[in-house]
């Protein structure tokens, strides 16, 4: 074999063994992605990959708690020049679902504006009050409260649970405001959430319930509510019907 001959093949064995290799980690990060299991991230698109982590335990009953800094999320998507808006809708539309299936979709706003308040308020509705978004107001809060409302500004724990049993829980180390991308982000699977894990999912439950909780009406505790009643456009239709 000439010398020409032998490097053509060395350079296909090496382009093989790279493919391969390319194909192994993007099958990888597709499973971890988009597989049941607990998984790791350095970075992630935050919405887009947490939606597609528990698209199989959420259903009735089940509470599906989201800090969301100054909640502006959907407006940095629907901002964007290459499909932008057609994915806000495809974020919008997977609450809408998840609320159709008999979930209770719980947004926590730490650091509101007016528009992200405007934006939620068109949502909720459209959607109804079994939309919840509660915005904070640390400036009025308790102590105790203020520092926990300070720290959901770019640390989110979201937790999907039913009655007091945990079926998932993605927590973001840090989610900049204005910004799609979380870094050091962990999902941790319902067999996952035991031991340190399982007091962690129960001490920020705790928090996120007592920030979420309107009895007694606490005035830094502030929850939208529907301008229409509180029915959605789906149900406002049918009782027109």
């Amino acid at each position: 074999m000439s010398d020409s001959s032998q490097l053509a093949l060395l350079l296909e064995v090496t382009f093989a063994g790279f493919l391969v290799l390319t194909l192994i980690v993007l099958g990888h990060r597709a499973v971890r992605i988009r597989g049941p299991g607990s998984a790791r991230f350095v970075t992630v698109n935050a919405s887009t990959n947490l939606s597609k982590k528990i698209k199989r335990i959420v259903g009735p009953g089940v509470d599906i708690f989201i800090p969301v800094g100054q909640g502006r999320y959907p407006l940095i998507i629907g901002a964007r020049l290459f499909l932008g808006r057609r994915k806000q809708r495809k974020w919008e539309n997977r609450i809408a679902h998840w609320i159709e299936i008999g979930a209770s979709v719980i947004i926590i706003i730490s650091s509101p504006n007016t528009e992200a308040i405007e934006y939620w308020q068109h949502l909720v509705n459209r959607l109804g009050n079994k939309l919840k978004v509660v915005i904070l107001d640390r400036t009025i809060a308790p102590p105790e409260d203020a520092i926990e409302i300070s720290r959901l500004d770019t640390f989110h724990p979201i937790l999907i649970v039913k009655a007091d049993d945990p079926l998932g829980m993605w927590v973001e180390g840090h989610h900049p405001p204005n910004s799609t991308v979380a870094y050091n982000v962990q999902y941790f699977a319902r067999k996952d959430i035991i031991g340190y894990q399982r007091e962690r999912f129960s001490r920020f439950l705790k928090v996120l319930r007592r920030l979420t909780n309107t009895a007694g009406s606490p005035p830094h505790i502030k929850v939208l509510t529907a301008e229409n009643g509180g029915h959605s456009a789906s149900e406002q239709a049918a009782m027109a019907a």
